[in-house]
C-alpha cells in the first residue's frame, strides 16, 4: 500500500489510496527514462540555474559604496592606478568625491577579505556582486582610505593656502 491509503472500514473496490507526491522517489523513476534524455534534461536544468552570486560586502554598504561609484568621472581601476602610483595630477577625481568614497568605503578588515577573495581554491571573482568586482582595484591597495585623504589634500592644498594667507593679512 501507498503512504496515506485507508485500511480497514468499507472498502470498495473503486476507492483509490492517496497519493502523497513528496512519498515518491523521483530519483528511482529514473529508470524508466531513456538514459540520454535523462542526462539531457538534467543538463538543461543546471543550465538555466544561473550562477549564484557571491556577497562579501554587507547590502547597506555596498549599495553606498555602488551610488558613490557610480557618480565618479572615473573608473575605479585608473583611480587605483592613480592612488597606487600617489600622483593626484593622473586622477580626475575631485576633492567632494574622493571624500565620499572615504566616508563610505567599507572597513579595512571587508576591504581585505575582497582584496584576497579568489585566492584560494573555489573562489572565483566573477561570482562576485558587479559593485564588489568594481571595488576591487581598490579593494588590493595597501592604506586605501589615507591614500584618498592624501589626494583630497593635495587638491584643496592651494585653496587652502590661499585662504590661510588671506586671514593672515
Amino acid at each position: 500500500l501507498l503512504a496515506g491509503s485507508t485500511g480497514g472500514g468499507s472498502s470498495s473496490s473503486t476507492a483509490r489510496p492517496s497519493l502523497n507526491l513528496a512519498d515518491i522517489d523521483l530519483g528511482a523513476l529514473q529508470i524508466f527514462a531513456p538514459k540520454e534524455q535523462f542526462q539531457k534534461e538534467q543538463a538543461v536544468g543546471s543550465a538555466r540555474t544561473s550562477p549564484r552570486r557571491i556577497e562579501l560586502l554587507p547590502r547597506d554598504v555596498a549599495q553606498n559604496v555602488a551610488i558613490v561609484l557610480r557618480k565618479l568621472h572615473t573608473g575605479t581601476a585608473a583611480l587605483a592606478e592613480a592612488l597606487r602610483k600617489l600622483a593626484p595630477s593622473e586622477c580626475e577625481l575631485g576633492p567632494e568625491e574622493a571624500e565620499r568614497l572615504v566616508h563610505v568605503l567599507p572597513k579595512p578588515d571587508m576591504l581585505h577579505r575582497l582584496a584576497f577573495y579568489g585566492s584560494a581554491d573555489g573562489e572565483d571573482p566573477r561570482l562576485l556582486r558587479d559593485i564588489e568586482r568594481d571595488l576591487l582595484p581598490l579593494a588590493e591597495l595597501s592604506r586605501l582610505t589615507q591614500r584618498l585623504r592624501l589626494l583630497v589634500l593635495d587638491k584643496t592644498l592651494s585653496e587652502r593656502l590661499q585662504d590661510s594667507v588671506k586671514q593672515m593679512s
